[in-house]
């Protein structure tokens, strides 16, 4: 009898509870650095999109992959995590 059955029968919901107790990621967000924060916020408040952050980013830091984000992890920390969490600091900046 495997995890997600109850009596030698299958159960979806049990199954599905699983499957996002699995996908829910532990990890560190990366924008949850402070150095890193502080140079993409300045960024975005000089009026840089977040693909041009993430670019300049990798010229500037290019063996330091700490300070290196992807546009995607910007515009995730700006619409969707925590409900825009660096949305607070640069909502003007924004174009």
């Amino acid at each position: 009898m495997t995890s997600n059955q109850v009596a030698g029968r299958y159960v979806p919901s049990l199954a599905q509870e699983q499957t996002w107790a699995r996908a829910r990621r532990p990890r560190a967000r990366k924008l949850d650095g402070l150095a890193l924060r502080e140079q993409v916020t300045v960024m975005l408040t000089d009026r840089f999109s977040p693909e041009q952050v993430a670019g300049r980013l990798k010229v500037e830091h290019p063996e330091n992959l700490e300070m290196q984000v992807s546009h995607e992890t910007i515009y995730q920390a700006l619409y969707v995590q925590g409900r825009g969490s660096l949305r607070l600091e640069v909502a003007t900046a924004l174009r």
